[in-house]
């Protein structure tokens, strides 16, 4: 009987061995897992830390992009419709171009803590149908203008003439 207690005894403590080295190993593996999580996070902070300047003068630059734009858009009356020119500049860079330094249209109108998807999307398409009106309306503008100087032209070399007389 003794020797079957000795036995059951060191079955148990074999147990409790091997359960302890289960436990440290799970305890090593968790010490790595954080050892690793903890040097990813270091990482990604350096990353961060070296494009953070990147990120601070590219924020600086849309943030100017879009002030020149509500300019552009707040004095296209003073200036007859010349700042247009920049509104399609910074149209064609954003958006055909693709460049990040360029605000997205409707953007400089809210301030960014008030931002949100669905009023940035209804001000962004707003703006670009405004621009394509403004930009329609010119070109009929320059159409008739060019017209109005001819006009004389054809009357002087009596095209229109000869031209009603060939129609009738």
């Amino acid at each position: 009987m003794p020797e079957e207690n000795n036995q059951n005894l060191t079955a148990e403590q074999e147990k409790e061995q091997a359960h302890a080295l289960r436990r440290q190993q799970s305890l090593e593996r968790a010490m790595q897992r954080r050892q690793q999580e903890k040097e990813a996070q270091e990482k990604a902070q350096q990353q961060k830390g070296a494009a953070g300047s990147e990120g601070k003068e590219e924020k600086g630059i849309r943030q100017a992009t879009a002030k020149a734009l509500s300019f552009s858009w707040l004095n296209i009356i003073d200036t007859f419709g010349l700042t247009l020119l920049y509104i399609n500049f910074h149209f064609i860079a954003k958006y055909i171009a693709g460049s990040q330094m360029f605000s997205e249209f409707g953007e400089e109108w809210t301030p960014a803590q008030f931002r949100s998807k669905t009023a940035s999307e209804g001000l962004k398409i707003g703006e670009i149908m405004l621009m394509l009106v403004c930009d329609i309306i010119l070109v009929i503008l320059i159409f008739l203008l060019l017209l109005l100087l001819f006009i004389p032209v054809f009357l002087s070399l009596g095209l229109i003439q000869l031209i009603t007389l060939l129609l009738t």
